[in-house]
């Protein structure tokens, strides 16, 4: 279903993104860092998708957005800047809906 997909990848990108806050606080590897196998700053397209099959394996995610999606210079690469633009973007999304699935719930009971 579309509407869990997007819950599923609206709670890996809240942990992504505040994982990544915490890492600029502590010192310690951010997931982006984790994932950055050449740590060359970047995510390359094999980089990207090794990091969606880690999650999948751990069922984080359902979804996967596209590369290029990502790659907002088109580059052929991901900053963590990049992707913690686009999982914010995909975060405020998944608000938006779990709002929506209350006032219809809200509705239904009237």
């Amino acid at each position: 279903m579309k509407i869990k997909s997007i819950v599923l990848i609206g709670a890996v990108l809240s942990v992504f993104v505040a994982a990544a806050t915490a890492q600029n606080r502590t010192g310690s590897p951010s997931p982006f860092t984790v994932h950055d196998l050449d740590h060359d700053g970047m995510l390359d397209h094999y980089e990207y998708g090794r990091m969606f099959s880690r999650w999948k394996q751990h069922r984080l995610h359902t979804g996967k957005p596209e590369f290029s999606d990502i790659d907002e210079d088109a580059d052929g690469y991901i900053t963590e800047e990049e992707l913690i633009k686009t999982l914010n973007r995909q975060l405020r999304l998944q608000r938006r809906v779990r709002a929506r699935e209350r006032r219809w719930s809200s509705d239904e009971a009237y």
